[in-house]
């Protein structure tokens, strides 16, 4: 089974039966987890979304069915209202037991994923591939600078070429030596492609601590409080911009001495208290603060007038394709992770936000710095509409990154001379659709 989003959702969704006789599956920017599509540790991107998108493939269909019991019933089991995983999710859900589940999985699994999908965000891929490679699964690897891509729009030769030689290796049996060679490909810039047998290949989780002055470091945690105000009207692009705003807190580092390559999960331990609401929110941005050219948010390719061809063309079916390539730009930053997390009201929240799995090398000379903020109005629903007092405890709060190779940020401090002011940084992040039925396709 091969799919893009969800066709390849259906390709996970069958593997995680264990049905006989299914031998590989190609999931290209698929879902693992419906609830990890629909929300983020309790927080809907929408209101509805199982009926919703429901109604909305109903409208296409040639024979009409009444399917308002049905969704009036997802809406009620959905548990919109409180965030939480519940069976209604499970069942929705191909990794976690019980089945479907990734457990029951025996097919061999190519996955392919873009690292800047913003509708099937990368949770989904990361934590089923994790899992493969714990039950031992046969693996291959695609992560692409991109959206929501197919890799015949990207890498159109060398993806058909390799698409053939894993459907021989795993449906023929023929020994092509597909398996001999590097498992994972991974875009860490644009346009230069690394190999390597596993994934991630970080081996040096360092832990950074959040200081008063605004710096982000490896020295010891601060012991103060850092205060904002929740703005239920807040951009993305003003919570990361320089500048003094008092609805955000920003930690940076100083200018990095090498470049350095995150591969993995970064996650923000906090310790964090919403004041005199009933549910609060926080929201998080892992910032990769220097001008570089990059592969902007959104889809991240431009399709050209000329055209390849691929087999043979008939008087119904024309196989040429008209070519497709990475739109660059050079931006003053990029935006790397995003998390968000519910929060329990007027008391201390201890938790770890889950930033986006993530691959890229962040060239010297540049910064990294971590935006923390309450409502995310261009990504999810907004539960604080308050202008809310926040408080985070420095002393037990902080950020690991997945780093490869064996590079300290120790000693670099803050520095936010050279950070991109909020107009250049609102040119550099296109503002995402506000939150509704995204479709999976």
């Amino acid at each position: 089974m091969i799919g893009k989003s969800y066709d390849g959702t259906l390709a996970n969704g069958v593997a995680a039966t264990g049905v006989k006789g299914l031998k590989t599956i190609v999931p290209i920017s698929a879902i693992s987890s419906w609830y990890d599509y629909d929300r983020s540790q309790g927080i809907p991107f929408s209101y509805n979304y199982p009926s919703g998108l429901s109604e909305l493939v109903e409208q296409n269909r040639t024979r009409q069915v009444n399917c308002s019991a049905i969704n009036s019933r997802m809406d009620q089991e959905d548990a919109d209202e409180t965030g939480k995983y519940t069976k209604f999710w499970s069942q929705r859900d191909y990794r976690e037991d019980p089945p479907p589940s990734a457990s029951k999985v025996t097919a061999s699994v190519f996955v392919l994923h873009g690292l800047q999908d913003t509708n099937v965000k990368t949770v989904n891929f990361g934590r089923w591939y994790d899992l493969m490679k714990k039950n031992d699964i046969v693996t291959k690897l695609w992560l692409s600078r991109l959206g929501h891509v197919d890799p015949f729009d990207y890498r159109r030769a060398k993806w058909v070429h390799t698409l053939h030689r894993w459907f021989d290796n795993q449906l023929m049996g023929i020994k092509n030596g597909i398996l001999d060679q590097p498992a994972v490909d991974v875009e860490a810039t644009p346009g230069h492609w690394v190999t390597s047998n596993t994934w991630p290949v970080s081996d040096n989780d360092q832990k950074m601590t959040f200081h008063s002055d605004g710096s982000l470091t490896t020295g010891g945690a601060d012991n103060g409080t850092g205060k904002f105000v929740n703005s239920p009207n807040q951009s993305e692009s003003t919570a990361v911009a320089k500048g003094n705003n008092p609805n955000r807190l920003l930690y940076v580092t100083g200018t990095l001495k090498d470049d350095v390559r995150l591969s993995g999960e970064p996650t923000v331990k906090l310790t964090i208290t919403p004041k005199d609401v009933t549910t609060g929110q926080v929201g998080i941005a892992l910032v990769d603060y220097g001008s570089a050219v990059r592969v902007p948010d959104g889809e991240g390719n431009r399709t050209l007038a000329d055209e390849t061809c691929w087999g043979e063309s008939t008087s119904y079916d024309d196989a040429c394709y008209r070519r497709s390539v990475e739109a660059t730009t050079t931006t003053p930053l990029q935006v790397m992770a995003r998390g968000w997390a519910r929060l329990k009201g007027d008391q201390a929240n201890t938790l770890t936000v889950d930033l986006a799995y993530y691959d890229v090398v962040i060239p010297k000379g540049h910064q990294i710095g971590l935006a923390i903020f309450g409502a995310s109005p261009n990504w999810l629903v907004t539960l604080d509409n308050g202008a809310t007092d926040y408080s985070v405890d420095l002393a037990k709060s902080a950020l690991t990154l997945p780093i490869v190779g064996n590079l300290s940020l120790a000693g670099n401090a803050g520095d936010m001379s050279q950070m991109p002011t909020a107009r250049a940084v609102a040119a550099a992040i296109p503002v995402p659709p506000a939150p509704g039925i995204r479709l999976p396709f």
